[in-house]
């Protein structure tokens, strides 16, 4: 029973992975992106939260620090689908 409730929630690096790219596909440099080493999320259910930074190139090709809060669901087979995303630059 126990294995069937994790593969319905995922995993917290499936999650994490799939939060970052959400945050890459929508920096004007993703190839420049920078997240920290270590990271920690956590879910309720099938749904995670993770919140933290990436360090991103800008248009001009300044460095910025970008906090994010990500939210997404595992719909099964390893994919996560989006709920919400808030990015702020600092």
């Amino acid at each position: 029973m126990a294995d069937s409730l994790e593969e319905a929630a995922g995993d917290e690096a499936g999650a994490v992975t799939a939060c970052r790219q959400f945050v890459e596909a929508r920096l004007v440099s993703p190839a420049s992106a920078d997240f920290p080493w270590g990271f920690e999320a956590d879910n309720v259910g099938p749904v995670w939260e993770y919140l933290s930074y990436v360090d991103s190139e800008n248009r001009f090709g300044a460095k910025l620090r970008t906090n994010f809060r990500c939210l997404v669901e595992h719909t099964g087979r390893g994919e996560y689908r989006l709920i919400d995303l808030q990015m702020a630059e600092r």
